[in-house]
């Protein structure tokens, strides 16, 4: 809950970046999506990870990370949290690349 809330102000302070929330659970859609619509999560920008099969142990690597990933698909900040403590710094980095 804390993570929804911290990327739904940092949605309002830099509108020119899409913070999304990746769900790697894929066993139960519908408990997902009921629970999105239970804490008032918006669904624009919430995504679920189907059918990850043995794919799943890579996407645990990513659990509570940012990912900063440029217009060409790129990776270009991978292993950050929001408690990180320069994590604005990284913000701004990447909107001046």
């Amino acid at each position: 809950r804390n993570d929804h809330k911290i990327a739904r102000e940092l949605r309002r302070k830099y509108p020119e970046i899409n913070f999304i929330g990746i769900n790697i659970d894929d066993s139960e859609p519908q408990i997902w999506l009921d629970a999105l619509r239970k804490n008032g999560y918006d669904q624009d920008f919430e995504y679920q990870i189907r059918n990850s099969g043995d794919k799943k142990i890579l996407y645990t690597n990513y659990l509570n990370k940012v990912l900063f990933i440029n217009k060409k698909g790129e990776i270009v900040f991978g292993d950050i949290t929001f408690d990180h403590g320069a994590f604005e710094g990284y913000i701004l980095e990447f909107l001046n690349q």
